[in-house]
C-alpha cells in the first residue's frame, strides 16, 4: 500500500471515529433533554395528583356513612396513589442519585429493613432468613440501597404463589461486600435475565417496570453491581457487590 493510501485509509477512519463521537454525544444529549423532561413532568403530576386526592378526601367525608358512594370515592384515592407511585418512580429514575455515604453495620441495617417490610401481608406471609455476620461494615447511603433491598424482597415475596422462603445474606469479600436476596419462586427464563433490569419492563399486572431499573441505578451510583442468577422451578438469586470506599486521609486497606 502506497503512502498515499495509507494516509486516505487513516483519514477515513479519523472520520468515521469522529463522527462516531458526535453522534455519541447527540445521542447523550438527547437522553439528558428526556431526563429533564422526564423529572419536570412527574413533579408536575404529583402536584396535580395531591391536589385531587386531597379533593377526593373532602368529598368523601361529607357522605354518611353507609352511603355507597364511599367505596367508589375509596377506589379513585386508591388509583391516585398508584399513580403517584409511578410519578415517583419515574422521579427516582430520571433524577442524578446524589449519594452520602456513612458506614453502616449491614447486618443491623438489613434487620431493620426487614422488620419494616415484615408487616406487609405479601411477605409477612413467607418465612424470611437473613444470615449476616456481625461487624460487617461498609460505607453505603443508607436510603438508596435499603430501596435496592425492598424492591428485591419484595419482587421475591410476589414471585412466589405460595407460601415460600426469602433468603437475605450479606458477607465480606475481597473488594468490599455481597448482599445477596434469593426466593424459592418459578423462576425466570435464561432468555428474560437480563430484560428484568430494563426501564419499564414487567410481568405484573400492577406496578411501573422500573424498579429493578432504579435498583441497577443505586448500586451503580456506589460503584458496585447488581446481577441475577435464576433456574425455572427453582427460583432466582440477586446479588450485590459493593466496593470498599477509602475514607479522606486514611490509608487503603490491604485485601
Amino acid at each position: 500500500m502506497s503512502s498515499l493510501d495509507t494516509e486516505t485509509s487513516t483519514t477515513g477512519r479519523g472520520v468515521t471515529e469522529e463522527r462516531r463521537i458526535r453522534e455519541g454525544l447527540a445521542r447523550a444529549s438527547g437522553l439528558a433533554i428526556v431526563g429533564e423532561m422526564s423529572v419536570t413532568l412527574a413533579h408536575e403530576i404529583k402536584n396535580r395528583l395531591t391536589g385531587i386526592y386531597a379533593a377526593i378526601q373532602v368529598l368523601s367525608r361529607g357522605l354518611a356513612a353507609g352511603d355507597e358512594r364511599r367505596d367508589v370515592f375509596d377506589e379513585i384515592g386508591h388509583e391516585i396513589k398508584r399513580l403517584d407511585e409511578t410519578a415517583l418512580d419515574l422521579l427516582r429514575y430520571a433524577r442524578p442519585v446524589p449519594i452520602e455515604r456513612a458506614p453502616t453495620d449491614l447486618r443491623a441495617w438489613l434487620e431493620a429493613t426487614l422488620d419494616s417490610l415484615s408487616i406487609l401481608p405479601e411477605v409477612r406471609r413467607h418465612q424470611v432468613e437473613l444470615d449476616a455476620p456481625q461487624g460487617l461494615v461498609i460505607p453505603i447511603d443508607v436510603e438508596l440501597m435499603s430501596q435496592v433491598v425492598t424492591q428485591l424482597v419484595l419482587n421475591a415475596a410476589q414471585a412466589m404463589d405460595r407460601a415460600g422462603r426469602i433468603q437475605v445474606s450479606a458477607r465480606k469479600v475481597p473488594f468490599g461486600a455481597e448482599i445477596a436476596v434469593a426466593d424459592t419462586g418459578e423462576g425466570i427464563e435464561e432468555g428474560r435475565l437480563e430484560a428484568v433490569f430494563q426501564p419499564f419492563y414487567t410481568t405484573k399486572s400492577q406496578g411501573t417496570g422500573l424498579g429493578l431499573s432504579i435498583a441497577r441505578k443505586n448500586v451503580g451510583a456506589h460503584g458496585g453491581s447488581i446481577e441475577v442468577e435464576s433456574e425455572v422451578g427453582a427460583g432466582s438469586r440477586f446479588r450485590i457487590r459493593l466496593p470498599r470506599v477509602r475514607p479522606a486521609g486514611q490509608p487503603h486497606p490491604g485485601p
